[in-house]
């Protein structure tokens, strides 16, 4: 049965206005998948939620279930991907991500490898060099595309998995770069984008 009220990390995927003061925030869960909460007059300065909506953002969300939709009460641990990114190349690689969880991801289908797929790649994005980030960016497409069945699970798939970035695993990445964009590119054009 599902509870009333839910404690979860999630990630801001997109947000919209929504009435006079209010936002529609896409909230991908890892407890509930993708929701879409309302969060009441949380464009209004006075707002305590309005720097824990923005998109990119990571957090420990309070969402509410009312009758027809969820609401966003409260969130902690905030962490904005696009501020601690300190080069343009990491936002725009997380920019990329983002656009593609928010085309992939429909409903409240947890998939809770793809959600720490995703948080361990924003998460990670800060650190990383510039030679990293491009390399990072193929990992998170890869394991996106694989989660939805998109890539078939070979060798090369396999080994990169796992939802962490370690340098070892980057490094292996960076080896078999030209393998992981073939992989990519075949699971982009199987899925119709």
């Amino acid at each position: 049965m599902l509870k009333r009220e839910v404690h979860t990390r999630g990630v801001v995927i997109a947000r919209r206005a929504a009435g006079e003061g209010s936002l529609r925030v896409l909230i991908y869960t890892e407890e509930l998948g993708l929701v879409v909460a309302v969060a009441t007059s949380a464009r209004e300065e006075r707002s305590l939620l309005r720097a824990h909506l923005v998109e990119g953002c990571r957090a420990t969300y309070s969402l509410v279930k009312g009758k027809r939709d969820w609401r966003v009460t409260g969130a902690v641990g905030a962490r904005m991907s696009y501020f601690e990114c300190t080069t343009d190349e990491q936002r725009q690689s997380s920019a990329r991500v983002m656009a593609l969880v928010r085309q992939f991801v429909h409903g409240d289908g947890v998939d809770e490898g793809l959600f720490l797929s995703v948080w361990e790649y924003l998460s990670a994005l800060s650190t990383l060099g510039t030679s990293e980030v491009r390399i990072a960016e193929y990992v998170a497409v890869l394991r996106v595309l694989a989660a939805f069945g998109y890539v078939a699970k070979t060798d090369v798939v396999e080994e990169f998995i796992a939802p962490d970035y370690t340098a070892a695993l980057l490094a292996s990445a960076s080896k078999k770069r030209s393998a992981l964009v073939k992989v990519i590119n075949h699971g982009l054009g199987a899925s119709g984008l």
